[in-house]
């Protein structure tokens, strides 16, 4: 499946270096691209969720503050989360999920069996 080439043409690495230089708003590609794909009904294939994973991570790369994962049935993660279905988060959480819930979750995630 092909995704949007605008996310190919930035590598992360960059994102996290020149956070600044960033002008692209990657929640909003984020949420765009989500909603295309439950239409299409694809967001639950496992492509999907990993293109949303690869996604995310840029998004808090480039500082985003809310991101939104409802709806995206993760099963593969931002780094430090790689067992994120064990965490039961609710819809407020899954809506408005900040860097501060997503330091909570890596450090849940750490501390827990998720790293097996």
């Amino acid at each position: 499946m092909k995704f949007p080439s605008i996310f190919n043409k930035i590598k992360p690495q960059s994102i996290q270096q020149h956070p600044e230089k960033n002008q692209l708003n990657w929640m909003l590609e984020l949420n765009k691209w989500k909603e295309e794909r439950i239409l299409t009904g694809e967001i639950h294939r496992p492509e999907c969720r990993n293109e949303a994973a690869k996604r995310i991570n840029c998004a808090f790369l480039s500082k985003q503050n809310d991101i939104d994962l409802s709806g995206l049935n993760l099963t593969t993660q931002p780094p430090g989360l790689q067992n994120f279905t064990s965490i039961n988060l609710d819809n407020n959480q899954l809506t408005h999920f900040d860097a501060t819930n997503y330091d909570k979750l890596v450090k849940l995630s750490l501390n827990s069996n998720a790293l097996g």
